[in-house]
C-alpha cells in the first residue's frame, strides 16, 4: 500500500506548468516506472479525480482532485497573512519578476509570485515547479538550509542524478556559497535564459517551519548588468527585510 502510494504520487508530481498533458510512456520515462505499472495508476487516479483522460489522444492531464486536495494547505499557510506589497514593489522596481518559493523533494515551488515584467518566460505564479539542481533558488536553499536538511537533500540529488551531473551542481554550490558568505546573496546568469540574471536568498524562519526563498529576476539585454546589480541587491535586501519582518509577527498553524 505505502509502495503504491509512494507511486502514485511521484505520477502526480510529474506534471508542471510546462508540461500539463503527458501520456503513460512519457510518465513511465520520468518516473522510471515499468509502462504497466503507470497504466494501473493513471486508470485508479482518473478513478479517483486526480487526473483526466484525453479518450482522443489517450494523454493524462491534472484533475480538479488535485485543486481541491492543496487547498486547505494555501488556504492555511501563514504566508498568506503577508502582503503581496513587498514583491510587488520589488518586481516594479527591477522592472522583472519577484517571488517567494519553497523546496519540495528535488523541486521548488512557488508560493507567491508578482511579475512587473516576466523576464524568464514562464509565467511565474502560484504552484509554478522547477527543478532543484535548475534554479537559483535550489542552491538559496543549500545555503540556508540546516546541516541536516543539506545532507538528506545531497544524498536525494545524488540518487536521482548521474555522477557527472552530480558534481557539476555540487561545483555550483560550493562556488554560490563562497560567493554567499562574502556579499550575503547569490547570482547566477543566463541560467534559466539568455540574457538574464537571477537573485535570491533564504528568509527568516522559525523552528519547525519551511525555509523560505526569496528570488527575483531581471532581464540583462542591451544592459551592463555591473551597472544595476547595485540597486538589484539593495532593493532585494530591503524587501528580504521586510518580509523578514512580517515572518517574525506572523505565528504560523499550531503543530498536531
Amino acid at each position: 500500500m505505502t509502495t503504491t502510494l509512494e507511486r502514485g504520487l511521484r505520477v502526480l508530481q510529474c506534471f508542471d506548468s510546462r508540461d500539463l498533458i503527458l501520456s503513460n510512456s512519457e510518465i513511465s520515462k520520468r518516473t522510471n516506472l515499468p509502462k504497466a505499472t503507470v497504466s494501473r495508476l493513471t486508470h485508479t487516479l482518473v478513478r479517483l479525480g486526480y487526473l483526466r483522460l484525453n479518450p482522443e489522444n489517450g494523454q493524462f492531464i491534472l484533475g480538479i482532485g488535485v485543486l481541491s486536495l492543496g487547498y486547505p494547505l494555501n488556504a492555511g499557510m501563514f504566508l498568506k497573512q503577508i502582503s503581496s506589497t513587498h514583491l510587488k514593489e520589488l518586481a516594479h522596481k527591477i522592472d522583472g519578476t519577484a517571488t517567494i518559493s519553497v523546496r519540495d523533494h528535488l523541486r521548488i515551488v512557488s508560493l507567491k509570485s508578482e511579475s512587473a515584467n516576466d523576464v524568464l518566460k514562464r509565467s511565474p505564479g502560484i504552484g509554478l515547479s522547477l527543478p532543484f539542481c535548475g534554479s537559483t533558488a535550489g542552491l538559496a536553499w543549500l545555503i540556508g538550509a540546516t546541516e541536516d536538511e543539506r545532507k538528506k537533500a545531497i544524498q536525494e540529488l545524488h540518487y536521482h542524478s548521474n555522477d557527472v551531473e552530480f558534481t557539476s551542481y555540487i561545483n555550483k554550490y560550493k562556488t554560490a556559497l563562497k560567493f554567499y558568505i562574502k556579499h550575503g546573496y547569490i547570482v547566477t546568469h543566463n541560467l534559466v535564459l539568455q540574457d538574464t540574471s537571477v537573485y535570491a536568498k533564504h528568509l527568516h524562519r522559525k523552528t519547525g517551519e519551511e525555509l523560505l526563498l526569496l528570488s527575483c529576476a531581471v532581464s540583462t539585454r542591451n544592459e551592463s548588468i555591473k551597472s544595476k546589480e547595485g540597486a538589484i541587491v539593495q532593493i532585494l535586501e530591503k524587501t528580504a527585510e521586510n518580509i523578514n519582518a512580517d515572518l517574525k509577527k506572523t505565528r504560523p498553524p499550531p503543530a498536531l
